[in-house]
């Protein structure tokens, strides 16, 4: 699971916070960005 950084920052929750398994990432773009460039798709509904 990835938390995106700037939902935590705003939520004032710290990494410190987030239980095992759940990454932070620096934004949800950037991790829809990266998923894609490995070939996953964004299903819009």
């Amino acid at each position: 699971v990835i938390f995106c950084g700037q939902s935590s920052f705003t939520r004032k929750m710290p990494k410190e916070n987030l239980i095992e398994g759940v990454d932070l990432s620096l934004s949800a773009l950037t991790s829809l960005v990266e998923y894609q460039s490995e070939g996953y798709q964004l299903i819009k509904y």
